[in-house]
């Protein structure tokens, strides 16, 4: 039955996202939680569940079926942690019972048979890499086979090879990174039947695994990517960016405050700053964002985005700098692509906007991607094709990139 659900959470909760799940894995909203303030969220049945997306970077689900007024606090946090459910007298939480399925299919498969069971695995399995008793991963190595013609390998920016490590299923690498966060972006290329694919991945991040699967429900193969960096609060942020959804969109407004404590932190973590810095221009609040922008820019020339963040600022305050606004486009393109997707997008759109000052830039960063991959929270591109056409009888791949909200308890 359905109903009206009551959201907060009590003194010691820290605020995070917060996802209101109905019993059959759909996001019904999205919201982020912060003490002293209440939800109401309309719900299709009393057995909805909460997936809790903590600022260590952790996610765990509560679940009390028939409870519409729901007070998250700090013991039932804790114990979501250490469990990977909460129980209501025998009565196990649908939603754990649908990621421990989730995780016995796997082992026992090595495979999905869709798109969204891919995601409800990355979404919660227990390491970075599968590990453990039940997949202890070989040696390290430096270009990680996925299966299908795929292979995975990360460079550090001087081109240094960071060893991976392979799952005994064969489809799940991961990777551990610990690149001081001052310096430029870590790149994966994956190569596949379609050409090479390139991304970018923040020099702030901890951990990356990707995974193959060919699901009997979904046309092609797909390639999932999470990354878990050392500000989790960014990694939510940026995921719900990537979504593109107004509600979730409108939800982060009340997280204003967050991107600029992000913002803040620029000389600590440059990465976490720019990712502040694209929420509070995605909600229009200049209020917040101040000319830190320009700081971001000009103090960091390895990270493109603070450039990109401050034209477009100033395209949309004061539209009539258009000097300063052409000088912080170009300076950006001669940079690079910026680490985000986001930030990529804004870039080809201002250059555009210069005309004729920014074709040469615009052609010459055309030239290097053969095509964006739009759905990537971070700039993905698939590498210009030369030598003809991939075979026509190359599937379609997808890609489904994300930053890890992982469940170390399950």
């Amino acid at each position: 039955m359905s109903g009206i659900l009551k959201l907060r959470c009590a003194p010691g909760v820290p605020a995070m996202a917060v996802d209101v799940m109905s019993p059959d894995y759909r996001v019904v909203r999205r919201v982020m939680l912060t003490p002293g303030v209440e939800h109401l969220v309309e719900v299709p049945s009393e057995a909805s569940f909460l997936r809790c997306y903590l600022p260590s970077g952790r996610a765990v689900t509560l679940a009390d079926p028939g409870n519409l007024d729901r007070e998250i606090t700090p013991d039932a946090l804790m114990l979501a942690n250490r469990t990977s459910y909460v129980s209501k007298g025998s009565e196990t939480s649908i939603a754990a019972e649908r990621d421990r399925r989730g995780h016995l299919e796997a082992r026992a498969s090595g495979s999905f048979e869709s798109l969204e069971a891919v995601r409800r695995y990355q979404a919660t399995r227990s390491t970075p890499a599968p590990g453990g008793s039940a997949w202890p991963p070989p040696a390290g190595v430096d270009v990680v086979p996925l299966g299908e013609g795929v292979s995975a390998a990360i460079r550090s920016h001087d081109g240094a090879v960071v060893q991976g490590s392979l799952a005994d299923n064969g489809r799940d690498a991961s990777w551990e990174l610990l690149g001081p966060t001052f310096d430029p972006p870590f790149e994966l290329r994956l190569d596949t039947p379609a050409g090479p694919v390139r991304m970018a991945i923040p020099a702030h991040a901890q951990h990356t695994w990707a995974r193959l699967d060919t699901p009997a429900r979904q046309h092609g193969p797909i390639v999932s990517i999470r990354m878990q960096t050392e500000a989790p609060v960014a990694d939510t942020i940026l995921n719900y960016l990537a979504d593109g959804e107004t509600a979730a969109a409108g939800a982060m407004r009340d997280w204003a405050s967050h991107g600029e404590s992000l913002l803040k932190s620029k000389m600590s973590d440059p990465y976490a700053a720019a990712v502040g810095a694209y929420l509070l221009l995605r909600l229009g609040d200049y209020a917040h964002l101040r000319d830190w922008p320009r700081n971001l820019a000009d103090r960091f020339p390895a990270l493109p985005d603070g450039c990109v963040i401050w034209a477009w600022q100033l395209i949309q305050t004061a539209p009539s700098r258009e000097q300063e606004i052409a000088e912080y486009l170009l300076m950006a393109a001669a940079r690079g692509l910026p680490v985000y997707g986001h930030g990529t997008r804004l870039l080809f759109d201002g250059l555009t906007l210069l005309g004729d000052v920014g074709r040469p830039a615009l052609e010459r960063l055309q030239a290097q991607v053969g095509a964006l991959v739009r759905t990537s929270p971070v700039t993905m591109w698939y590498e210009p094709v030369t030598t003809g056409a991939p075979p026509a009888t190359t599937p379609e791949m997808t890609f489904d990139v994300a930053f890890g909200t992982e469940n170390a308890a399950l």
